[in-house]
């Protein structure tokens, strides 16, 4: 969990950088820059959710595999069956 944590806020820092970049050293007018703008935000939230979603799937995978492998067998004679 903390790697995924320190991958999202890396990604959202990066975002952040490269977003007041572009602002200050965009050749273009406002409302070019706003639809670059708007567009980088909407790869990001994009990127983001993919990520949340591969992490939510593999968790998953993962919490599969564990209550699998904790469920009792069913031993014939055991004094703690009920048949």
């Amino acid at each position: 969990m903390n790697k995924f944590m320190g991958f999202l806020a890396g990604a959202f820092c990066g975002a952040l950088v490269g977003s007041v970049a572009s602002l200050l050293y965009a050749p273009m007018s406002g409302k070019e820059l706003q639809a670059e703008a708007r567009n980088r935000f909407e790869n990001i939230v994009s990127e983001t959710r993919y990520a949340a979603q591969a992490k939510q799937a593999e968790l998953q995978a993962k919490l599969a595999d564990l209550v699998s492998s904790s469920q009792p067998t069913k031993v014939g004679n055991s004094p703690y069956s009920h048949n």
